[in-house]
Order: C-alpha cells, then structure tokens, then sequence
C-alpha cells in the first residue's frame, strides 16, 4: 500500500478528494433546511451515489498491496478527481502530477457555490433537499464579510495598523 504522505503527487490527490467532499458537506448543510431533511446530508457526500462510486475506486487503488508505484497511483486518482467537476480550476490551484510547485487551492466562495449548484442540479439527493435561498444567503453572508475584510485592509494601510502587513506577508509567501 502506498501512504498518501510518503508521495507528494498522491498527497495532492488526496488533499483534493477531501477539499471536495468537506465543500460537498459543508454546503450541502448550508442550503438544506435542516426541518425537512432526515438524517445526515451528504455526509462528506457519502448519500451521492456517483461521489460514493467514485470514492470506492479510489479507496480500492490506496488500498492496493498490489500497487507500488506512487507515480501510478498519483496518476490514477488524479484522472478520477478530474472526471468530477472541478472547484478549484484557477491557476492557482495546482493539482498536476510532477509540479515542483505546491499546491494552494485557491477557491472564491461564489465559484464554489456555484459549483455547489451544478452539483446539486445533476445530484437528485442535492437537488431535492437543496434550497436556493439558502445558498444565496449564505452568498451574501461571504460577501459582506469579504467586503468587512478588505475594508479593514484599506483601512490598516491608511491608519499603519499591522493587519495589513500581515495580509500582505501571507499573500507574499510562496505557497
């Protein structure tokens, strides 16, 4: 079996499969309405039958004594996450097999939602327990404290706060 930290391109695919399935938790949460849903929604999107499938394969491969090349297996789960829709696509994100550079998903919260909602409209379980309104309002919820974070921002430039230099000191590391 070959560990997903010994290898950092089966790593990356690792972080990948769960930076998916914690936003397919995650959201699904957030736009359910929790009086009419039973039991656990999409629980790391283990109720999708097309996420669980998906997860099977790649759970078998991991697990494979038979599989000892971490290069193969690398390649392998990446072509199953790409075969999903991807959130994170901006060149920022840097899944590829073979990068020496690393990997930051880099992912805005109206990208994911509306990822979110493409998701939910091909997921009979999402789109039946899905509510746009709630989505929505938690799209204004990470806007205004996105505008609540950049106009504390200015405002530390303006006033020689530290938050800014902070801010600017995470931006200028070279994830």
């Amino acid at each position: 079996m070959v560990c997903s930290y010994r290898s950092p391109d089966v790593f990356k695919q690792y972080w990948r499969c769960w930076i998916h399935a914690s936003l397919v938790q995650y959201l699904s949460q957030l736009s359910s309405d929790p009086t009419n849903t039973p039991g656990l929604l999409a629980h790391y999107g283990a109720s999708l039958p097309s996420w669980s499938s998906q997860l099977a394969r790649m759970y078998q491969a991991v697990t494979d004594e038979n599989v000892t090349s971490p290069a193969d297996l690398a390649q392998y789960l990446k072509a199953t996450m790409d075969a999903l829709p991807d959130l994170s696509a901006d060149e920022e994100s840097n899944w590829e097999i073979g990068s020496p550079d690393a990997c930051c998903p880099f992912i805005r919260p109206d990208k994911s939602m509306a990822w979110f909602e493409r998701l939910a409209s091909t997921e009979p379980i999402l789109a039946a327990r899905t509510r746009s309104e709630l989505l929505a309002r938690s799209i204004q919820r990470f806007r205004a404290a996105e505008d609540e974070l950049i106009q504390r921002y200015r405002a530390s430039v303006a006033d020689g706060t530290p938050f800014h230099r902070g801010v600017d000191f995470i931006r200028s590391q070279p994830f």
